[in-house]
């Protein structure tokens, strides 16, 4: 009989080694018996059956992110990624091998990745080793959202040890800004040799902020002195400006210029100006209607008025005077008397929409 039982525990001494997913028992029984031929008298029947008993290890995997999944992220965002490994029932007998792909917008940031991973482009291996004990165990690493992602990044873990499909994907919408340009005038018309000024205004009605500086860029008419100081961050070559707007203008924020600019009478009649914005991530400007903002301002030459001689003696009526326009400062402009009128001294007339014509106590006009 002692063949049969040494016989017996060699097979109940083979090892047992089962990944067993989450589901299955934490132990598991292997039982040998041993029946004799009928010719055969088993003096020690009691030993003809044994059972071994055994732990079953189980690893499973969740995936997570920071920030947390279904949050937005910029472009040029780092998000960090973790895999978490649960061993149950026992140490590990043989490796587990995840294989963790990135999305295509996505960039390892070099120097995060453990010494248990191994990247191959967009695809990353990552191994629990074997003898690793009960409990959780993670590893983490980081990517950096690429800065011509658009609509979402993801990271999909492919293992039969995941809990579940959710539990090893992870989604992230990407932000873009979206950059409009508005430019206006101080008011509604500019007067030669009178100050006046632009205002050039950058806002983000994006869905992310901006992930570079951004520019807008006005060519000012040649009729236009632009005035100092320059607001920071602009600078003027000839009648080329130039205004920095940095990185990071938050969604639903603006950042205005006010350019200071003096009319010459080269402005006349009107100065029409653009100003375009273009970079800070948004890759539809210049290109699009909101990137640029043209004003058109109409300029109105300075007038200055001189008093004119009236022939008559104080007091008296009639008589006529020369042109009363002959001797005003017109900047250029034309001139001519439209009407007509007869004076009485002292007396105010106020005929032209523009002003009153007076003639004086002392016979002059004004």
């Amino acid at each position: 009989m002692s063949y049969f039982h040494r016989s017996c525990q060699g097979l109940i001494g083979a090892g047992i080694a089962l990944a067993a997913v989450a589901a299955w028992p934490q132990t598991v029984s292997n039982t040998v018996t041993v029946t004799p031929p009928a010719t055969v008298i088993d003096m020690t029947p009691g030993n003809n059956s044994a059972t071994v008993t055994s732990n079953v290890w189980t690893a499973t995997i969740a995936k997570s992110s920071l920030p947390a999944a279904g949050t937005t992220v910029a472009r040029g965002q780092v998000i960090s990624y973790t895999l978490t490994w649960t061993v149950t029932g026992a140490s590990t007998t043989s490796p587990t091998v995840a294989i963790d792909t990135l999305s295509a917008n996505q960039t390892i940031v070099p120097g995060t990745l453990p010494p248990s991973c191994t990247a191959a482009g967009q695809v990353i291996n990552c191994t629990l080793p074997t003898g690793s004990a009960v409990g959780t165990q993670s590893i983490t690493y980081q990517a950096t959202v690429s800065a011509a992602a658009v609509g979402s990044v993801s990271n999909n873990v492919s293992s039969p040890a995941c809990t579940s499909a959710m539990a090893c994907v992870t989604s992230h919408p990407v932000g873009v800004p979206a950059l409009t340009a508005l430019k206006t005038a101080s008011a509604a018309s500019f007067t030669v040799g009178t100050p006046a000024s632009y205002t050039l205004t950058v806002s983000n009605s994006g869905t992310g902020p901006t992930t570079a500086p951004a520019t807008i860029t006005d060519t000012f008419h040649a009729g236009l002195t632009i005035g100092a100081p320059l607001p920071p961050g602009c600078v003027v070559a000839g009648q080329v400006l130039t205004c920095t707007v940095p990185a990071g203008l938050a969604v639903g924020h603006s950042l205005p210029f006010t350019i200071a600019v003096t009319p010459t009478t080269t402005a006349l009649p009107s100065v029409s100006n653009s100003s375009q914005v273009s970079g800070g991530g948004d890759a539809d400007c210049p290109v699009m209607g909101r990137c640029t903002s043209t004003v058109i301002t109409p300029v109105l030459p300075t007038i200055l008025a001189a008093d004119d001689a009236y022939s008559i003696t104080s007091g008296a009526l009639g008589g006529t005077t020369a042109s009363v326009i002959a001797n005003d400062t017109t900047n250029g402009q034309t001139a001519m008397i439209v009407t007509n009128v007869a004076l009485t001294p002292g007396v105010i007339i106020s005929p032209p929409a523009a002003g009153s014509i007076t003639m004086n106590a002392d016979g002059t006009i004004t």
